[in-house]
């Protein structure tokens, strides 16, 4: 097959086989049997001519006239008096050239709408309205400071981008190792607000003056750590439960 269009292409932009070749990535001798049809071009080839060049690949494949119109156009009987055959549809189209296609050529039409279907969701996960779950943190840590754990002056509202679990109240943060390996230093854990707890629960606990997170023991405050013994409080010792502890608000709860 004599590719006429693809040499009327080079021979209008003044450029030689070598000189065409080289801005399509192949060598003279090659182009040049493209050219007289000596081989058959890969897909790969059409796509970088008509990509670099601004016209349709089915001009420089001799399938059209027209360099920025798809479909036969010079073969085409045309009288005034003939009613026009319908157009084939575009799907059934590009059905037909993709069985006309090489391995290699159908290996690289696959490549291209798998990117582009990756491209669209990503730009459709852009525009999506995001649910978030707004809740409160309080700043004082459990297990020092005094006064209400629950003051209003003393949290933040976060937005949480995944859903607490069921029945969490707000958020606070740990501080020190006395609950480890349950719980660590620095952790965020949801807490259920409810003034009492059953034995074996964790919860948010004011012991005096003081604030932990503990489990709540027969009579007593329990730590995790061996290292540390269980806290009995005495006649004049106030404590006050501020809620049972839920679990840890990992990092993707922050959308991390």
């Amino acid at each position: 097959m004599l590719y006429e269009h693809l040499k009327e292409l080079r021979e209008s932009t003044r450029l030689t086989q070598e000189e065409f070749g080289k801005l399509v990535d192949v060598a003279k001798s090659t182009y040049n049997n493209y050219e007289t049809g000596a081989r058959d071009p890969r897909s790969d080839f059409w796509i970088a001519v008509a990509t670099k060049y601004g016209v349709t690949i089915d001009y420089p494949m001799g399938y059209s006239d027209n360099p920025h119109k798809t479909g036969p156009t010079s073969n085409v009987a045309k009288t005034k008096n003939k009613t026009t055959a319908p157009e084939p549809d575009a799907a059934e189209v590009m059905a037909n050239k993709y069985k006309r296609l090489d391995r290699h050529g159908r290996q690289v039409v696959c490549a291209v709408i798998t990117e582009e279907r990756r491209r669209m969701e990503e730009e459709t996960k852009l525009y999506e309205p995001k649910e978030v779950y707004p809740i409160n943190n309080y700043l004082q840590p459990a297990s020092a400071g005094c006064g209400d754990f629950t003051d209003d002056d003393c949290f933040e509202v976060i937005d949480l981008v995944k859903r607490p679990p069921n029945g969490a109240s707000f958020l606070v943060t740990v501080d020190g190792d006395s609950m480890e390996p349950t719980y660590h230093d620095g952790d965020k854990v949801f807490v259920h607000s409810q003034s009492t707890l059953d034995v074996g629960d964790i919860g948010v606990i004011a012991f005096g003056s003081d604030m932990y997170i503990k489990e709540q023991g027969e009579n007593c405050l329990i730590s995790h750590k061996p290292a540390y013994d269980p806290k009995y409080p005495d006649m004049d010792t106030l404590v006050r439960v501020y809620g049972k502890v839920l679990g840890v608000c990992t990092d993707d709860y922050f959308g991390k």
